[in-house]
């Protein structure tokens, strides 16, 4: 392998496990939001946000060195340790420190003995500020800060990120544990596909807005591009997840009997390692030129 494919297959996987990570912040961060949870839930949900903020405390440094190597050129440690103050002081730099201090107060929170409310609000704040700083890299930078892409991408990656953590946190953590409480499971599954439904209207918004920007409105950039056909692809596994979500909110919104219940925790069983490939995908697009 060169070391120019090396270098990109290193952004990839760092691009996929950052957004893997941050999906699941954003959907444990709003299932502590939804109420009447068990005890045994909560736990495991503020277990799994502090290791997803972890996860991201050791992706964001080496995406750090990446950059830094890509700008100068070479992998020669010693040649990028000279340059990586200045690469920090540039906007792409300064945006992953920015990140990286986010991700590690809000690592650090979890380990202060706080009050649930105290340290949800925490979470909060601070995922509401690494979102802002993760909108503000790559392709959406182009036309500087506080640009419609820019906020068109905020939205997309809030989005996105609440509908797949959503689906995740369901399908590794929220049915398992209340698949003996048919009550709660119920009102859950009611709550998780109202979110989605939600998250999904934002999405698919967004994203027309983002590709129509990336490419100028020339879709000929889809068409001739590796970008863009990774976007289809990307695309095809969206329309997947959706028929997906659409038979969950069918039966969900009918009458719950045992049996939809177990067919509704089957989907979401399928619909989770779909949606961690759309977030690798999305990972893949941000390390490539749209054009």
């Amino acid at each position: 392998m060169s070391q120019e494919n090396l270098l990109l297959t290193l952004h990839i996987v760092c691009s996929a496990a950052s957004d893997i990570a941050f999906s699941l912040m954003w959907g444990g961060v709003l299932l502590l939001y939804w109420g009447a949870l068990p005890d045994s839930l909560r736990a495991s949900v503020h277990r799994l946000v502090t290791a997803a903020a972890i996860m991201l405390c050791l992706a964001l440094p080496l995406q750090i060195l990446l950059l830094t190597s890509d700008m100068c050129g070479t992998t020669h440690w010693l040649e990028i340790h000279a340059v990586l103050p200045d690469v920090l002081e540039m906007h792409a730099g300064s945006v992953l420190r920015s990140q990286f201090i986010c991700v590690l107060l809000l690592s650090l929170s979890a380990l202060v003995p706080l009050k649930p409310v105290t340290r949800r609000s925490i979470f909060t704040l601070l995922l509401l500020a690494l979102t802002t700083f993760k909108a503000a890299t790559g392709h959406a930078a182009i036309d500087g800060p506080f640009s419609l892409r820019e906020l068109s991408q905020w939205l997309h990656l809030a989005s996105i990120a609440a509908w797949a953590g959503g689906i995740l946190l369901a399908a590794v953590l929220s049915v398992p544990l209340l698949g003996n409480e048919s009550n709660l499971l119920v009102s859950y599954l009611r709550r998780l596909s109202r979110h989605c439904t939600l998250s999904i209207g934002i999405v698919c918004i967004t994203g027309v807005l983002n590709s129509w920007l990336i490419t100028e409105g020339k879709l000929e950039h889809i068409r001739s591009s590796t970008w863009g056909t990774l976007l289809i692809v990307k695309m095809a596994f969206v329309l997947v997840a959706l028929t997906l979500g659409f038979l969950n909110r069918r039966d969900i919104n009918g009458s719950l009997t045992a049996e939809t219940q177990l067919a509704v925790a089957k989907r979401i069983r399928l619909e989770a390692p779909i949606m961690l490939v759309i977030l690798c995908a999305s990972g893949w697009l941000s390390a490539l030129s749209p054009v």
